[in-house]
Order: C-alpha cells, then sequence, then structure tokens
C-alpha cells in the first residue's frame, strides 16, 4: 500500500523506489507484528504446541533467538526484507514491460 501511494502521488522512477522500499519496511514490521500476535499463537494451537517450541525451532535456527520477539526480529523479519527485496528489483525489472497488459493497452 506504501508503494502505490507513493508512486501515485508522483509517476517517476525515484518515487517508485522510494515507495519499495517504504513498503519493504512496511511489509516488516507488519509481518512481525502478525507473527508474534496472531500466527505463531495459530500454529501452536492448531497442533497443539506451546510457544516455547515454537522459539526452539527457531533457536535451532539461530541460537539468537530467546522469545517471540527475538523470534520475529531475528527470523521473521530477515525473510520478509529479502522477499519485499526480491519482489522490488523484479518489479523494477519487469514493471515497465507488463504495464500495457495491466493498462488495457
Amino acid at each position: 500500500m506504501p508503494a502505490g501511494l507513493i508512486y501515485k502521488m508522483r509517476k517517476t522512477r525515484k518515487s517508485a523506489v522510494i515507495g519499495m522500499i517504504a513498503g519493504t519496511l512496511t511489509m516488516t514490521v507488519v509481518g512481525c507484528l502478525v507473527n508474534v500476535f496472531v500466527l505463531l499463537p495459530a500454529y501452536a494451537a492448531a497442533f497443539q504446541m506451546p510457544m516455547d517450541a515454537l522459539v526452539a525451532m527457531g533457536t535451532a535456527v539461530n541460537s539468537s533467538v530467546t522469545g517471540l520477539a527475538s523470534f520475529a526480529l531475528l527470523c521473521v523479519a530477515p525473510f520478509n526484507l529479502l522477499k519485499g527485496a526480491v519482489v522490488s528489483v523484479l518489479t523494477l525489472l519487469l514493471y515497465k514491460r507488463i504495464s500495457r497488459l495491466i493498462k488495457g493497452v
């Protein structure tokens, strides 16, 4: 959403890049919060596991993970940053080529 709003105000390559950075950062923050407060408790309930077991899985990957907050910062955030960067680069490379299809021209 931030990327679209920023690009809509000013349709330049620079504003598109700024929008994608803002979108990636927003996605990362929201992703961490949703994981901590919604998804991880839902997974724990669905699989009848204690939250400590999920944190232990994160600790197995990164020994600095000690709780839900560190799980979000050290496991979820890097994934979302990488995902946002990949999507942003692909968007920059492909948008001009497919924009005609999107706009119906």
